[in-house]
């Protein structure tokens, strides 16, 4: 499977699946025991997703979408053992920091996400273009490429929520590197294990 960050999209070739057991309660003759299951959720029964937008003619899935459903742990049908869901909806926990969709986060391969919830969940914050903003920088070190990439710092510790010296850290480790957003968001994550 490739870890590449491939854009997520309605279709049934792309899924969530558990990386973990779902354990759920299932009855064992006259008996509730616990059993781990692997559960796997379709995007093509994706709800809340992209109406306009389309990526290889296939419409977004963002953070705001959803699976209708779950599947893979039929047989536990007194519900999940840590959160109480039976054929539950899936959907991504944590999208893109720079790519966006109808003002939602996309999502990715790989990126976290929950399986089996008890509930669609809680339609997620939407971005204006004002909060997502595009910066470009060049490979030089003139002023307008440090402002550039200035702002860019900044948008990462605002979307981090980093202090002011860890801005400081960050802006120190990535002097003189012509990091792109991309760049400085890991590296800011590598350094605060954001």
């Amino acid at each position: 499977m490739s870890i590449a960050k491939i854009s997520a999209r309605k279709c049934a070739s792309n899924v969530i699946v558990s990386t973990t057991p779902d354990v759920c309660w299932t009855p064992v003759g006259s008996d509730v025991v616990k059993v781990g299951y692997s559960s796997i959720a379709f995007l093509d029964t994706a709800i809340r997703h992209s109406t306009t937008v389309r990526n290889n003619g296939k419409f977004d899935f963002q953070l705001n979408s959803r699976c209708s459903k779950s599947t893979g742990h039929e047989p536990g049908t007194k519900r999940g053992v840590v959160v109480p869901g039976y054929l539950g909806p899936a959907h991504v926990e944590v999208a893109s920091y720079f790519v966006f969709s109808e003002g939602w986060a996309t999502c990715s391969h790989r990126d976290p996400a929950w399986i089996n919830r008890p509930d669609p969940g809680p339609v997620e914050p939407q971005k204006s273009q004002v909060q997502a903003p595009i910066i470009l920088a060049a490979n030089d070190g003139t002023p307008g490429n440090n402002r550039a990439q200035n702002a860019q710092v900044d948008a990462v510790c605002r979307i981090l929520k980093l202090t002011k010296d860890q801005r400081q850290m960050l802006h120190r480790e990535i002097g003189g590197q012509n990091y792109g957003f991309q760049e400085i968001m890991e590296c800011a994550k590598d350094m605060f294990g954001k």
